[in-house]
């Protein structure tokens, strides 16, 4: 059963993640087909959420305790934020911008910028 449903209102793709560790990419027009148009593969434990910065990235976190930054076309995760707890949920910055905002089991907000090495820890 798929944890997550997001997707781009300007494409008909949509991402479902779940208890396989892995992210799928499918075409609405093919909701009644069984096979993924592209599937992200990276996660160890299951993917509880997932958001679609640009039509070319995603950002997924999961139990595993990692968020991941996906380059949707190559389908490969581009950099990885390890954490200490599970991870429940992600949100993109506003269009433009690079920073990823995650929680999970540790009650914690926290601002993570790709680019940089540091993840900004907000009190919850």
């Amino acid at each position: 059963m798929p944890l997550c449903l997001p997707y781009d209102t300007t494409d008909p793709t949509y991402f479902t993640g779940g208890k396989r560790s892995t992210i799928l990419d499918t075409q609405r027009a093919a909701l009644t087909e069984t096979t993924p148009t592209g599937t992200l593969t990276g996660h160890t434990d299951c993917v509880a959420a997932v958001c679609w910065p640009t039509p070319n990235t995603a950002v997924s976190g999961g139990w595993d305790h990692a968020v991941r930054l996906w380059d949707v076309q190559r389908e490969e995760a581009v950099h990885t934020f390890n954490g200490s707890k599970a991870v429940y949920a992600v949100a993109p910055q506003p269009v433009g911008g690079h920073v990823v905002a995650f929680g999970g089991a540790d009650n914690v907000l926290r601002l993570w910028d790709p680019r940089y090495v540091c993840v900004r820890r907000m009190h919850t």
